[in-house]
């Protein structure tokens, strides 16, 4: 589980993200990127957060929470690794359903690396 800094929770964040952020896409899933809103001296100190979404379409519950809870243990061991100061909203395609852990594992990563989010590692 996600510590609570680094949860997006209100439907207001939520459609802000949507409407500015930047898109990324994946065949499992579409990242919606946009910096935190916050002063630029403390948007650069705060952690990114991130949200998750799964309509119906993705499968029956029990398979929307599995996907969710596997991108984000993903997200949650990765975190060291991901740039400050960012919102992620991660919304999960059907595709999604029956992938293996390190195949979502690596399109996270490449996503990230993608939408410039990986900090450079020596």
């Amino acid at each position: 589980m996600l510590k609570k800094s680094h949860r997006i929770r209100l439907e207001s964040e939520y459609k802000r993200i949507f409407s500015k952020g930047q898109k990324v896409y994946s065949p499992f899933f579409i990242l919606f990127i946009t910096p935190a809103q916050s002063d630029n001296t403390q948007a650069q100190k705060t952690s990114t957060r991130f949200g998750f979404i799964a309509s119906n379409k993705v499968g029956n519950a029990v398979d929307r929470n599995r996907a969710k809870r596997v991108i984000r243990e993903i997200i949650r061991l990765n975190l060291v690794n991901i740039k400050n100061g960012f919102e992620v909203v991660i919304i999960l395609s059907p595709k999604i359903v029956g992938q293996t852990y390190s195949v979502l594992e690596k399109e996270i990563l490449n996503s990230l690396r993608k939408a410039t989010l990986i900090k450079n590692i020596p």
